[in-house]
């Protein structure tokens, strides 16, 4: 197995740059929501039709599970356990919001966002 230190600072400029590109990702979709009052979910399923929507959220849930293996090589997790646990996250934040009301699931979302960027920050402290 290829520990994350063979990489060097290479590796770290990487996922620094996808993570701005995340960041980049999140703060347009949070405008656009303040700005037209709906989320992007909203505004997809009003613009394309039922087939787009479905390729899209699955396109979305693919995209969410291939941020898992970046966590093997800079954490040292193995890659079962991070694409498991990153497919697990994004299968229970669309049941989470479905079966609590709006409030809850996004408080319990920051929750657990904030912890993984804790524990991010910690891991990249103590390294």
């Amino acid at each position: 197995m290829v520990d994350g230190g063979v990489f060097g600072f290479d590796l770290v400029m990487l996922v620094l740059l996808f993570n701005f590109a995340v960041i980049l990702c999140q703060y347009l979709s949070a405008c656009i929501a303040l700005v037209t009052d709906r989320d992007l979910v909203q505004i997809c399923s009003e613009e394309y039709d039922k087939v787009t929507c479905i390729f899209l959220g699955i396109q979305a849930e693919v995209s969410m599970t291939a941020l898992g293996p970046h966590k093997n090589v800079v954490c040292g997790i193995d890659l079962f356990s991070c694409v498991f646990l990153t497919a697990t996250s994004a299968i229970l934040f669309p049941l989470l919001a479905y079966l609590f009301d709006n409030g809850s699931s996004k408080l319990l979302c920051i929750g657990w966002a904030s912890s993984v960027l804790l524990s991010y920050v910690f891991g990249v402290v103590i390294t």
